[in-house]
């Protein structure tokens, strides 16, 4: 054991790897007692996005379509809560490179369309004003 603790290499991957592991766990474990942190921005390509504990919507989008885009993102920031945000990425991504399957055909985003416009309330925390906010479903 001394050999290891005296490889400066070994030791420097080896609190690398813990340090990634306890940020991925901790997010997760944030994600699954917390609500998401909305952000508005300019997305330009897409209409919302999750990442981690944030929930990206694109600020031009039209006010009866935010909680269609917004409960999609939310359906994401739960898949990744409970798979935590390591997993959730490299599985998402294999439904793309390994299994070859378009966009709409990746079982993360089936589940996500699926569930847009399911009515289900939630909260997020707003960036912009700093202040928790009910989103509801209103057809």
């Amino acid at each position: 054991m001394d050999n290891l603790y005296n490889s400066k290499l070994i030791v420097f991957s080896l609190a690398l790897l813990y340090s990634i592991l306890f940020l991925n766990f901790g997010l997760s474990t944030y994600m699954l007692n917390g609500p998401p942190i909305l952000i508005m921005d300019n997305t330009k390509n897409c209409a919302g996005y999750a990442f981690s504990p944030f929930i990206v919507i694109d600020e031009s989008a039209p006010n009866d379509y935010f909680y269609t885009i917004a409960r999609h993102e939310y359906q994401h920031y739960m898949q990744q809560a409970v798979l935590t945000p390591i997993t959730f990425a490299l599985s998402y991504l294999s439904e793309f490179v390994v299994f070859d399957k378009l966009y709409d055909k990746n079982i993360y985003e089936i589940e996500a369309y699926s569930k847009q416009n399911d009515g289900l309330e939630f909260n997020v925390f707003n960036l912009e004003t700093f202040s928790i906010e009910r989103v509801i479903y209103s057809p």
